[in-house]
């Protein structure tokens, strides 16, 4: 008899809404992450 691997492989995304992008600096500054929301891929 032979064994068979049955292995699943899943992912899952985090996609993330933020309040904005700065117009004076840098991108990622003076923003917060207001929701996220998992991906099932």
């Amino acid at each position: 008899m032979t064994a068979m691997s049955t292995a699943i492989t899943r992912q899952i995304v985090l996609d993330t809404e933020t309040t904005g992008m700065n117009q004076i600096g840098a991108h990622y500054e003076g923003h917060k992450i207001i929701e996220i929301v998992p991906l099932k891929w």
